[in-house]
């Protein structure tokens, strides 16, 4: 196997024990707050949305702003951390409540130009009343503890006799103003209906009682203007909610990465060397020269090394009539002397005229060949 294989397979063991490890490990708590009805963490609002339907005959979840949702019918549930809803969001609260639809919102600020229409100002709690780690929330007579770090702002109301004020941390932070047929509430203490007070605070016979202020219709909970539009619920958008599948993703792209990178350099077997190309036409004309040489007859011998000396010249050059411009041509390919190759052309006329030669003609006309090879 090679060290590349085994290189992939250590990276892919490690990659899998990781997100077996980051899966099975203990997820530290999330104290992000979102409201969201799927959300089982402390300031999610799963216990919020799963017992709606403990007070109200009916609930639905919409993600679109009061203006889209302005012809929808039943009360209205907002819960944010940021209230900042957009001017036409605002006359389309004023639309909806005057339809006869309640609409309750909960927030820990509420934007400027909704509280100035309102006729109301928003006080951020002073310092004196968050020494302490819990304070008392009153709701109609009622009282109970809360974590200091749920009330960060309180309500100053600018014309007390228009709001009703339903609960108070020492100042209003639950108040409600009628229409004709509607209430408009308002709570500067969102996280008393998150899943943590469900568990370790608040009565839930309490919350219940907050809740029962909207009348007994189906129930729309809104979350736009905390969650923003919903995106398509994709198996990616799942994958990258949950930090150790985020994880494995990540470092899946990663890997691709490195093996991309290192994969794409180009791979070259190893080219094996070769013997260098013998003259065949040479080795030939040696072997029958030979032959010739053997049986005495040196004359058949150097007719037969001048004609392959020419069909070489032919195949090798292109040269196929020996003249004045066929010398210097050969010449110039084989890095002779012209002269030389004159003297050799002149040889090979002399040997073909003559009626028989000696051995030592013959070995002087192969040595003259093999110097144009």
């Amino acid at each position: 196997m090679s060290k590349e294989k085994i290189l992939y397979i250590v990276l892919g063991l490690l990659f899998v024990v990781y997100v077996i490890v980051e899966f099975y490990a203990p997820k530290p708590i999330n104290w992000t707050v979102t409201f969201a009805e799927r959300d089982t963490n402390p300031y999610g609002a799963y216990l919020f949305y799963d017992r709606l339907e403990d007070i109200f005959p009916g609930k639905e979840i919409s993600y679109q702003t009061l203006f889209e949702v302005k012809d929808a019918t039943g009360p209205i549930i907002i819960l944010a951390d940021k209230f900042t809803p957009a001017k036409t969001d605002i006359q389309s609260l004023f639309d909806i409540l005057g339809q006869g639809k309640s609409v309750f919102i909960g927030a820990n600020y509420f934007s400027e130009e909704l509280m100035d229409t309102l006729g109301l100002r928003l006080s951020i709690a002073h310092k004196n009343l968050l020494s302490s780690d819990t304070l008392s929330f009153s709701f109609q007579g009622r009282s109970f503890p809360i974590p200091a770090k749920m009330v960060g702002a309180h309500f100053a109301i600018n014309s007390p006799q228009e709001w009703i004020v339903y609960g108070q941390v020492k100042s209003p932070v639950l108040v409600a103003k009628s229409f004709e047929h509607s209430q408009l509430i308002l709570c500067t203490t969102p996280l008393i209906l998150s899943n943590y007070s469900f568990i370790q605070v608040a009565d839930p016979t309490v919350i219940a009682s907050i809740l029962s202020l909207l009348p007994y219709e189906k129930v729309t909970y809104n979350r736009f203007y905390q969650a923003g539009k919903m995106e398509a619920k994709t198996p990616l958008r799942y994958l990258l909610s949950q930090a150790p599948l985020q994880w494995a993703v990540y470092l899946t792209l990663l890997a691709l990465g490195v093996l991309f990178v290192t994969g794409s350099q180009r791979k070259q077997r190893a080219i094996p060397l070769l013997d260098p190309q013998t003259n065949t036409t040479v080795h030939f004309i040696k072997t029958i020269g030979g032959l010739y040489h053997r049986e005495g007859n040196h004359k058949n011998a150097a007719v037969k090394l001048i004609n392959h000396f020419q069909n070489s010249l032919s195949s090798r050059y292109y040269i196929s009539q020996v003249n004045e411009k066929a010398y210097h041509t050969i010449a110039a390919k084989t890095g002779h002397p012209v002269v030389d190759v004159i003297e050799i052309f002149g040889l090979i006329e002399e040997v073909k005229k003559a009626r028989s030669i000696s051995e030592s003609q013959l070995k002087n006309l192969y040595t003259k060949i093999n110097l144009l090879k």
